[in-house]
């Protein structure tokens, strides 16, 4: 008979290779994305995020050398100490291969048109098949120029970009 601790040890293992798979998946994505042509994001939660992570994968790591009992849930805590680094170096990004967002890497050549709304935001209209237009993010309004000027450079839409600065 398996007892609740053995069980609660597989909830654990569970949770760490899920947050885990996070860190690979965004650590994969940024590869794919290519190298940083612009960076125009901006992440409000880093700070809190980076300490969190900080304290989180020391008590995983203190959770897992000091006690067998609780060795499981230290491994799942530092993987999600490590999960908070991703996240809170997770920002937005003009790359070689297209904008690397919050939500996925939006390729250049599924951008029809864009252009920056009143508030400051990044207003993106792509191919009818990619299924998903709208906001991708605040630009500042220093940025903006040379944010615009790089993706008229890389926008090879029909009608060409629509910007009504």
């Amino acid at each position: 008979m398996v007892g609740p601790l053995r069980i609660m040890d597989w909830i654990w293992l569970a949770i760490g290779l899920c947050w885990a798979v996070a860190v690979a998946l965004e650590a994969r994505g940024r590869i794919r994305a290519g190298a940083v042509l612009l960076d125009i994001g901006y992440n409000p939660q880093r700070e809190m995020q980076l300490g969190l992570g900080v304290l989180m994968l020391l008590g995983g790591c203190y959770m897992a050398i000091t006690s067998s009992k609780f060795r499981i849930q230290g491994m799942a805590f530092m993987a999600w100490g490590m999960a908070q680094f991703a996240m809170a170096t997770h920002r937005l990004q003009l790359r070689q291969a297209g904008i690397f967002g919050r939500r996925k890497l939006i390729r250049w050549e599924d951008i029809v048109e864009y252009h920056f709304d009143p508030k400051g935001d990044l207003v993106l209209k792509l191919r009818p098949n990619k299924g998903w237009s709208g906001s991708v993010g605040r630009v500042d309004y220093v940025q903006r120029q040379e944010v615009s000027d790089l993706l008229a450079s890389k926008v090879q839409a029909g009608e060409g970009p629509k910007n009504p600065e």
